[in-house]
């Protein structure tokens, strides 16, 4: 058995590492049981998550031993993952089948394995056992640089689909409702066209192209990436490259490259509000007879989502959005081209990732591999990854300091902030 995982990398937005397993069914791999009964006393259970850098992360403990972790939740992700195979042979789990998985070029091979008995527990209120993973020999994900902490895995919807799931970012808690109660509050929230793949749930959203012509698409809600919109060039014909693009690295890490472009659309519609001029990405059509994209346009991931609080009716098939607000400020985007990663063996150090051509991080002489001292005349350690991040987007005309070191030099840079696309 064959099963594709598509590894996002940093560019100058942050993607993440998205699991598109939609090659071939994987019928070994099943759902979990749970300890007592978990809608005894109540019908609502809240689970609180920390929102870093565009990654909902959830403090777990791991097996009989209860190791504490932190996962990745992901919507976009039918399978759960587990990426340090140490700690399921500390847990005793019972290892399966062998499985590959295709890297991001679509042919180079990486071995994995399924794994059972994997017992999962969410803030002490819901024990999930006899969970099925996947079990990765390698961190591949190699999720912790982007949110400067390690990240051991992914909780898939093979561990929560037959819950209502209710992710409300404005408190940071995931709220699972029993499909049973008639309690659950829904009012401001509007019901989207939706429709469940594999366990996934995809929306329909109209989205205007920058040469004024509109169409109304499907996209998997994926709250398992940093990023707006990623769009497939070619899956359907009003999606071919706009004018006004920039050529941006996509896809990195596992096996290969895949590039794409960054560009804007003229709005978008979704839930009662019209998002405008967002920036958004293309990806160019896979070609490969193992990936199929049938009525599938993209992906929508939380630099939308987290403008509504999201209800995920898996049981009944159904969506509903609540948007936080009634108007909408432009999605901030970032406006220096460089991207910040964690660096060093234990996660201490932010670095520059990437550094995007003739962006003013570029003009200024930033480089790849730049180790950030300071930023705006603090430590790196204050600001966090998020909490640069949020202001290299922030107004246009902003000036940023940064304190860097190369090649064992310290140095200093600035620049000021400005759109480049």
């Amino acid at each position: 058995m064959v099963l594709k995982i598509k590894a996002y990398d940093l560019r100058v937005t942050v993607f993440c590492y998205l699991f598109y397993l939609f090659v071939w069914p994987f019928s070994s791999i099943k759902g979990q049981t749970f300890a007592g009964n978990l809608f005894n006393r109540t019908n609502h259970i809240e689970i609180p998550f920390e929102f870093v850098n565009g990654f909902i992360v959830l403090d777990v403990r791991y097996g009989a031993s209860r190791l504490p972790l932190k996962f990745i939740f992901d919507t976009g992700a039918e399978y759960s993952v587990l990426s340090h195979e140490e700690y399921a042979l500390l847990s005793g789990v019972r290892f399966g089948r062998t499985v590959t998985i295709l890297g991001a070029d679509l042919s180079t091979r990486i071995q994995a394995t399924v794994t059972h008995d994997n017992q999962l527990n969410l803030a002490d209120r819901i024990l999930a056992k006899n969970v099925d993973m996947i079990l990765l020999a390698e961190d591949y994900m190699d999720l912790g640089r982007y949110v400067g902490f390690p990240i051991h895995g992914i909780i898939g919807a093979n561990v929560f689909s037959r819950f209502i799931v209710e992710i409300n970012y404005k408190k940071g808690v995931i709220i699972f409702h029993n499909p049973q109660s008639k309690s659950i509050r829904r009012k401001g929230y509007v019901g989207v066209p939706a429709d469940f793949l594999a366990r996934k749930p995809y929306i329909q959203m109209r989205v205007e192209m920058p040469n004024g012509q509109a169409f109304t698409g499907k996209y998997l809600i994926d709250c398992g990436a940093d990023l707006s919109l990623l769009m497939v060039l070619g899956s359907h014909e009003q999606l071919v490259i706009p004018q006004n693009t920039i050529v941006s690295g996509i896809a990195a890490g596992l096996g290969g490259n895949m590039n794409g472009y960054m560009g804007r659309v003229n709005n978008i519609e979704l839930a009662s509000l019209k998002l405008p001029s967002p920036v958004i990405h293309y990806q160019e059509r896979p070609d490969s007879s193992r990936v199929d994209l049938s009525d599938k346009n993209g992906i929508v991931g939380n630099r939308i989502l987290s403008l509504y609080s999201i209800l995920i009716d898996y049981p009944r098939r159904k969506i509903y959005l609540k948007p936080y607000h009634k108007r909408v400020r432009p999605i901030p985007i970032d406006k220096s081209g460089l991207s910040v990663i964690a660096s060093g063996p234990f996660l201490d150090r932010i670095s520059i990732g990437q550094v995007l051509q003739n962006s003013p991080a570029a003009l200024a002489g930033l480089q790849s591999g730049d180790v950030i001292l300071k930023f705006n005349g603090l430590s790196t350690r204050f600001w966090g990854i998020g909490g640069i991040a949020r202001r290299l987007a922030r107004k246009e005309g902003k000036k940023i300091r940064l304190t860097i070191l190369r090649d064992g030099r310290k140095m200093k840079f600035s620049f000021r902030l400005k759109s480049y696309i």
